[in-house]
């Protein structure tokens, strides 16, 4: 995964699914059910961004995702138990 902490700030390359279904869209909450999330996760070095979702849709919903096309990237800052957080997220459809 591409996460990599200096100090107390953590940077992560993180990528996440757009799943609808009727007018309804998923979101997974997060193990302290502090946040709720589009599902995915951090994408593995040497992996492209669309495989990276691929490979987490399969392992945390055990489904073969086809992704359709990049609709968002996201740069991301907050704090959270005291680590200052700089996410880049690219979302997909």
């Amino acid at each position: 995964m591409i996460t990599f902490q200096q100090n107390s700030t953590r940077f992560t390359y993180r990528v996440a699914g757009i799943v609808r279904h009727d007018n309804s869209v998923l979101f997974e909450q997060s193990y302290d059910k502090t946040f709720w999330n589009l599902p995915g996760g951090r994408a593995e070095l040497r992996e492209s961004a669309s495989e990276g979702l691929i490979r987490e849709m399969r392992e945390e919903l055990g489904v073969t995702a086809t992704v359709v096309r990049l609709v968002y990237i996201i740069e991301n800052f907050f704090t959270y138990k005291s680590i200052f957080h700089h996410d880049i997220g690219f979302y997909f459809l």
